[in-house]
């Protein structure tokens, strides 16, 4: 039986490879926007975090006794700290004024 042949031939093979070596090498893309933040788009994800973090907390109040002080119990707890400080990041996050013209691009 063998082993299905993916190249044609060792110099594929060697094309192949030295491109998959030529990718890892390349930096990564810079993101297309590069201005600041819109502010609609950073208060949507203000929301979405604090949302987030009103489950955690609802998870942890709803924990069974048997749980409590458990290391779920303590993750949980981190979880929450942290998305409270992202959060409050976030709140206080004024983005610099855009040009009109380039707003639309968000």
């Amino acid at each position: 039986m063998g082993r299905r042949k993916i190249y044609a031939n060792a110099a594929a093979r060697v094309r192949a490879y030295r491109s998959r070596v030529a990718l890892m090498d390349r930096p990564p893309e810079l993101p297309k926007c590069l201005k600041p933040s819109c502010p609609p788009q950073v208060a949507e994800i203000e929301q979405e975090i604090r949302a987030v973090m009103a489950e955690c907390q609802a998870s942890l109040a709803n924990l069974p006794p048997s749980l409590k002080g458990t290391v779920r119990a303590e993750m949980l707890s981190e979880a929450i700290a942290l998305l409270s400080g992202a959060a409050n990041d976030l709140a206080g996050v004024i983005p610099q004024s855009v040009p009109q013209s380039e707003e639309a691009g968000c």
